[in-house]
């Protein structure tokens, strides 16, 4: 993925959300990798775990919770790339995510609109997706606030294998 110009590691980006609600959130995170190859500013979170396929349906799938293969690595960097957007207005903001076992590899990091099993869509530029990534996080923040909704525990174990809460519920 070279040559490319190094900006950054371990970024804090922040910023707030004001939900449908009218509840001003704020969020933040830290960006692994932030590098530039041409006009495109990339954001890059490392994994370490299994290769996993980065491409989403509709924006609204990022917060399904109830869909047993989220793609929650686009979900985390649609969110940096939100904040960092929010601080670089100019940037053309590419999101991507590299796993460690395919680092020495020849590897695609930048995620993809899944259109079709065979068409897909790389996410070269991340604005344009932003909007309804913003309005599908103002609905997902007031869900979690909203006082009148309880928390429920999760119908899918598999949740529970890497929780730091499990001592909490006693689940496993």
């Amino acid at each position: 993925h070279a040559p490319f110009r190094y900006i950054a590691s371990e970024m804090l980006v922040k910023g707030s959300v004001k939900t449908e609600s009218g509840k001003e959130i704020s969020l933040k995170g830290f960006i692994d990798r932030v590098d530039q190859v041409g006009k495109y500013t990339r954001l890059i979170d490392y994994k370490s775990g299994k290769e996993k396929a980065m491409a989403f349906g509709d924006i609204s799938d990022l917060f399904d919770s109830s869909k047993q293969n989220r793609p929650q690595y686009v979900l985390q960097v649609f969110l940096y790339s939100m904040l960092y957007e929010d601080q670089h207005k100019d940037a053309y903001i590419q999101p991507g995510v590299s796993f460690i076992r395919s680092l020495f590899k020849d590897h695609e990091t930048r995620v993809c609109h899944g259109v079709s099993r065979s068409e897909k869509i790389f996410v070269d530029e991340v604005s344009g997706w932003l909007n309804g990534f913003r309005r599908e996080l103002r609905i997902m923040l007031d869900k979690i606030f909203d006082q009148t909704i309880p928390f429920t525990q999760t119908e899918d174990l598999k949740q529970c294998d890497y929780c730091s809460f499990t001592a909490l519920c006693r689940r496993k």
